[in-house]
């Protein structure tokens, strides 16, 4: 497994889509905050996750929730596919600082997401859970990935592929 840099096109795509501020960014921009978006790691060699930053500078209002597109994406190798995943935690410093977190707890990103319609462009969704807006900067490590492996039930059977992206599973 390894994260990679999304195609821009998809990147393109998802940031007009879920940041509609972003709506009439110039090309040129995009590309150039795509190729800033830094592949995630670990801070230190005792560290779980690896740190997600955001490509864009945010704002996230009291009770609002915020989609950005991370630029990165997940690869897993064939033999991977059927134990691992990625799950994505709202880094602790953010959650209690910033009173901010995500909306469904925890992401869960399969391992077959990476050959979704968006290219498997991972997307960060922030909730401000406290009573003032906050403000992230571009490049600020807001979430962690942590790869886990996970099991399967003995007459598991399942064949069928990936069809779209976020919350395409079972369509």
């Amino acid at each position: 497994m390894r994260f990679e840099k999304v195609e821009y096109e998809n990147f393109q795509k998802d940031v007009k889509k879920w940041l509609p501020i972003m709506h009439d960014a110039r090309d040129s921009y995009l590309a150039k905050i795509l190729n800033a978006v830094p592949i995630p790691k670990r801070g230190t060699k005792g560290s779980a996750g690896y740190d997600f930053s955001l490509p864009i500078d945010i704002k996230v209002h009291s009770g609002e929730t915020v989609v950005v597109p991370s630029g990165i994406r997940a690869v897993f190798n064939e033999d991977e596919m059927d134990t691992w995943h990625l799950e994505i935690f709202v880094r602790s410093s953010v959650g209690i600082r910033k009173d901010t977190c995500i909306p469904n707890g925890t992401g869960i990103i399969d391992a077959d997401y990476y050959r979704s319609e968006n290219g498997g462009d991972i997307l960060i969704a922030l909730r401000n859970t406290g009573d003032h807006t906050v403000i992230f900067g571009a490049g600020e490590r807001v979430c962690q990935g942590i790869f886990k492996i996970h099991g399967l039930v003995e007459d598991d059977d399942t064949n069928d592929c990936r069809t779209g992206g976020v919350g395409s599973t079972g369509k």
